[in-house]
């Protein structure tokens, strides 16, 4: 059982020199943790790494997959980090590294990049140096058994959609935007109807001034959601080019000679496939599937409304994508 000495953070990160391939070697402490034993080598295999010949640590999640290993990035705070986000690769300030094992009672169990125990250290130290992302290693028990796990799981394992999954949530903050943006359109039909029906047969100027008010102010917030959005949009959309282009093209380098079926056109041909499903992401057209379900939604609130005039918008629906097909064709 490890003592609880602790540790001077301070101390190491002074005092420890010139650092190696910290990462590297945090890397191999946690496939160590779960009964691997990798070599350096192997891990760097196939791998960019920065100017200095070191591994960055966008490259920690293919490192890991290339033993079998899965990983998540996580930010928080180590004072309210979750027991199941344990074991964690930790980037410290200055480029250095170290693999977080446990936390209890204001200390972290931590293992150095070059030590052979793990060793406790203050959290509150901890905590100073810590950059807010780490990155949770986990074991992929089921990677043998993929069928026989639940097809949401098996889909988020896969590699191409694990890194879409990666990205959830700068699209959750674009589909939430997305849905305001299509609620502040009933502004405008809300605030003619009122003027036809209430201002102007009641002479009511004080109410108009009220709503004229609020539609300014509803079109100013739609003016910066979609801003907004349009950002969100293109950030997400940058993060998941990156880390599938990187992948893809890890796929491609990586594949034996002998498992290559067909000729390389065929291979240029299915990872064109590929691309065509990466554009979707990396576009705008994933904001048409907010705009594509509040579609039935203001065709409810004019049928509300209007009664049989929602006939109009239900004839005219089929209408614009069978246009659009037969312009293609």
């Amino acid at each position: 059982m490890l003592e609880r000495s602790t540790l001077s953070l301070a101390e190491w990160l002074d005092h420890q020199g010139t650092p190696s391939d910290e990462l590297v070697e945090s890397i191999a402490h946690a496939a160590r943790h779960f009964d691997r034993s990798p070599g350096i080598v192997s891990l760097r295999a196939g791998l960019a790494v920065d100017e200095s010949g070191r591994l960055p640590f966008h490259q920690a999640e293919s490192a890991l997959d290339q033993i079998g290993l899965l990983s998540d990035h996580v930010r928080g705070r180590l004072d309210k980090w979750r027991p199941g986000n344990l074991p964690a690769i930790l980037p410290l300030r200055g480029g250095r590294f170290l693999l977080l094992l446990d936390i209890k009672a204001g200390d972290a169990l931590v293992q150095l990049p070059h030590a052979s125990e793990a060793v406790w250290a203050p959290l509150s130290d901890l905590e100073g140096y810590f950059t807010g992302e780490a990155l949770v290693v986990m074991a992929d028990h089921g990677r043998e058994r993929a069928e026989e796990r639940p097809w949401d799981e098996r889909v988020r394992q896969h590699w191409f959609w694990r890194e879409v999954w990666r990205a959830r949530g700068g699209f959750g903050y674009v589909m939430l935007a997305a849905a305001i943006i299509n609620l502040l359109a009933f502004a405008l039909p809300l605030f003619t109807m009122n003027v036809y029906d209430r201002i102007i047969p009641n002479k009511a100027a004080s109410s108009l001034w009220v709503l004229g008010v609020g539609v300014m102010l509803a079109f100013s917030l739609d003016f910066a959601l979609r801003i907004a959005r349009a950002r969100l949009v293109d950030e997400a959309g940058r993060e998941i080019d990156e880390r599938l282009s990187q992948r893809l093209f890890e796929k491609v380098l990586n594949t034996p000679l002998a498992s290559r079926s067909g000729s390389t056109g065929a291979l240029a041909r299915r990872v064109s496939e590929f691309e065509s499903v990466r554009e979707f992401f990396t576009s705008t057209t994933v904001v048409l599937v907010v705009d594509i379900a509040f579609l039935f939604f203001f065709v409810g609130i004019i049928a509300l409304l209007g009664g049989w005039l929602a006939i109009v918008p239900v004839v005219m629906i089929p209408h614009f994508p069978s246009k659009a097909l037969i312009s293609l064709s």
